[in-house]
């Protein structure tokens, strides 16, 4: 294990916000694949943030992660 390296474990490829995303957006896309983290990059794909259930649920949007 100790010799197992990142990038045959990592999540390739992974679903990602913008900055400009509407909150909603992102809930949805936590919702439909069941993660609970998401990165947020700008549009030429570098990462600026990170968001994750905690942040939603801090702002006030639980309701947004509920089913439907």
């Amino acid at each position: 294990p100790a010799q197992i390296r990142l990038t045959d474990v990592m999540t390739r490829n992974p679903k990602s916000v913008r900055p400009t995303d509407y909150v909603a957006d992102a809930a949805r896309l936590m919702r439909q694949y069941a993660i609970d983290e998401l990165p947020v990059v700008d549009a030429d794909g570098r990462l600026v943030g990170w968001l994750d259930i905690q942040d939603l649920l801090a702002a006030g949007f639980g309701p947004l992660l509920e089913e439907s």
